[in-house]
């Protein structure tokens, strides 16, 4: 298959997808996938500000060696895994208000740089399979085209 008209084809597709009921559902469970992310975000600095006080109360001796390595154990564990957590809740900003708006952005698609129209097709496509060219059909043929929604 020739890259453009498959290109042209994506484009088209992705772009009839931001307008469709599947993708705003699913990007309006990313709501709370946010307001997780955010309260991960500020766990995090509380411990990292735990450490830094604990590292002053050593430093001033109010508190021995043992009971600072005691007492950071616990919150550079919470910290390995809230950083596990937040790598695993993050998600492409790329679509942020473009949800139902494929039907302008149809019109705006070729003005806008090759990186933006590239985070707005990998935010919503995971990847496209090719098919195999059925027997004696010649051309771009649209169906052998699928797919495969990220969101």
């Amino acid at each position: 298959m020739v890259a453009p008209p498959v290109e042209e084809l994506i484009a088209e597709a992705v772009l009839r997808r931001l307008d469709s009921p599947a993708l705003i559902d699913a990007l309006s469970g990313q709501t709370a996938a946010d307001d997780q992310q955010q309260a991960l975000a500020q766990q995090l600095q509380a411990d990292q500000d735990q450490l830094q006080d604990l590292a002053g109360m050593f430093g001033n001796r109010e508190i021995s060696a043992a009971e600072w390595k005691a007492a950071r154990e616990p919150v550079e564990a919470r910290l390995r895994t809230t950083q596990r957590q937040l790598a695993g809740s993050s998600h492409n900003s790329a679509l942020a208000g473009l949800a139902g708006t494929g039907s302008q952005l149809r019109g705006q698609w070729a003005d806008l740089n090759l990186d933006r129209q590239h985070a707005i097709v990998a935010a919503v496509l995971d990847h496209a399979v090719i098919r195999p060219a059925s027997p004696g059909v010649r051309g771009f043929d649209i169906d052998r085209v699928q797919p495969v929604w990220r969101l």
